[in-house]
């Protein structure tokens, strides 16, 4: 579940940055032999920074923090989800929110009984996992 909620930090962060945008895409400026490093002309941290509310600036600073805390291979585990949630479509990443939604409204008592069949699945046999999986996925994510 942290890693889960780790994610869901991330994946605000991103959407809070907006989907374009993401981070600065930088690149090294050839004139200068590679040295100098040149953030995309329209936009800088500084103007996407000044675009969030105080709420969200604090709420940043907060999970920067906690992401800080963590340890590099974590981290790095992290950063590449975040890569891979950019490269998908905006369908893939409009169903990940949702998910990610309704199990944020989950209760903590659901949550943990999603674990525990989770847990129970991954010890069946691969010819019944696929089945199990699907009938728990839409048994808490599409309402059912």
């Amino acid at each position: 579940m942290k890693r889960l909620w780790l994610l869901g930090l991330l994946l605000v962060a991103g959407l809070t940055w907006g989907q374009g945008t993401g981070w600065a895409k930088r690149y090294s400026d050839q004139n200068d032999g590679g040295r100098r490093v040149v953030a995309d002309k329209d936009i800088t941290e500084g103007n996407r920074w000044q675009k969030l509310t105080p709420e969200q600036r604090k709420e940043m600073k907060q999970r920067y923090r906690q992401f800080q805390d963590l340890p590099p291979a974590e981290q790095q585990k992290l950063r590449k989800r975040y890569e891979r949630f950019q490269e998908l479509s905006p369908e893939k990443k409009r169903r990940i929110q949702e998910r990610h939604q309704r199990l944020q409204k989950m209760t903590p008592k659901q949550r943990e009984e999603l674990k525990r069949e989770l847990q129970r699945i991954k010890k069946l046999p691969p010819e019944d996992r696929r089945q199990q999986r699907q009938e728990l996925h839409k048994q808490y994510f599409n309402g059912r």
